[in-house]
């Protein structure tokens, strides 16, 4: 049977990598294999309350049977999503498609799926992870130039916490291409490097004394903020509460994230200048590596005074910080225009501040 191509660029904003149809053929699976449907793990106040579990069970794939919490319709608020979302992801996701780009990342997920969120009961023996691994395939099939990068299933499980699948996977897609995260992918990365040395930039001016001794105890920003660049932070704060980071982050873009760090910075800006050497300046700053517990508490650790700290104060309080943001956009327009003749980032990395 000849089947028309199907061209996934359709979507405003995104330039999907290929016409599928040019490298793929059909298969449509039995309607098992597109099963268990997901719907929000969060809290939140959603439809999700009032839809019926028989519905669950029904033989036909409706990844959108549920709506998105209110937190994730504002997201999508940001984002020009596509009208026909549903039949390109359905599309994807029944494409049979062969490559040895896709055949490595489909490798890679079904690892970092088993460890994605490790605490979390959805992701582990739920039906989270199949899930999961249908969404980042997807992906992997949509954008063949990126595929799978480690750190995109934290980002992607996060959105799926609160979203319905569909919304979920535009979602993550808008982040790709319309928020940048498409560079921190890239072979060579070169948003890292860029994002890094905007952070130099700012640490420079707002931490002086902290950036002099990094340097001198040999710690760079990318030992620390690569897993807050490659997942957004979702690596860090716990699923429950990331709505609050990925709130303003859709809404003010990477100038949050940049506000975000040197927050952190500044709230251990005294602890870390009592460490001298490498380990313990970084073990404050990598409490994931240490235990669960650590991570939990982490947000605790940037408490002052009698302060009683959580991720959404915290969001507010990196918002009302004041960065030179007319500098930020001149590194940001520099990049740009590195960016069309040089793709890696071994330029950033090795150029001063």
């Amino acid at each position: 049977m000849d089947h028309p191509d199907i061209e996934l660029s359709s979507y405003s904003g995104i330039k999907s990598d290929y016409t599928l149809s040019k490298y793929s053929t059909f298969s449509f699976p039995e309607p098992d294999h597109l099963k268990p449907v997901h719907y929000p793990q969060c809290s939140c106040k959603a439809s999700q309350k009032t839809f019926s579990k028989k519905k669950l069970n029904s033989s036909s794939y409706n990844p959108d049977i549920v709506d998105s919490c209110p937190f994730a319709k504002q997201w999508t608020q940001h984002l020009n999503m596509p009208e026909n979302g549903k039949e390109l992801y359905t599309t994807l996701i029944q494409i049979s498609l062969e490559t040895p780009s896709l055949n490595s990342s489909v490798r890679q997920i079904e690892l970092d799926a088993n460890r994605t969120f490790p605490e979390n009961e959805y992701f582990t023996g739920g039906d989270g992870k199949v899930v999961l691994k249908r969404l980042l395939t997807a992906f992997s099939k949509y954008n063949q130039t990126i595929g799978y990068v480690q750190g995109m299933n934290f980002i992607a499980a996060t959105l799926l916490w609160h979203s319905n699948e569909i919304d979920a996977f535009w979602l993550f897609v808008g982040l790709t291409e319309d928020y940048d995260l498409r560079e921190s992918f890239l072979t060579g990365f070169p948003g890292l490097a860029k994002h890094c040395h905007i952070l130099d930039f700012l640490m420079i001016e707002q931490l002086p004394n902290l950036y002099s001794h990094f340097v001198q105890n040999g710690v760079s920003v990318q030992m620390f903020a690569t897993d807050w660049c490659f997942t957004l932070f979702t690596s860090l704060v716990p699923i429950e509460e990331s709505h609050w980071i990925f709130g303003k982050f859709f809404e003010l873009k990477w100038t949050f994230f940049y506000k975000l760090v040197i927050e952190i910075l500044d709230r251990l800006q005294e602890k870390l200048l009592s460490c001298d050497d490498v380990v313990n300046i970084l073990t404050p700053l990598k409490p994931y590596q240490s235990s669960p517990k650590n991570w939990r508490l982490f947000v605790k650790t940037l408490q002052k005074g009698k302060e009683k700290l959580n991720w959404q104060k915290l969001a507010k309080a990196a918002e009302k910080r004041e960065i030179d943001e007319k500098g930020v956009n001149t590194l940001l327009n520099e990049a740009y225009n590195r960016s069309s003749h040089n793709d890696t980032g071994e330029e950033y990395f090795n150029k001063p501040v």
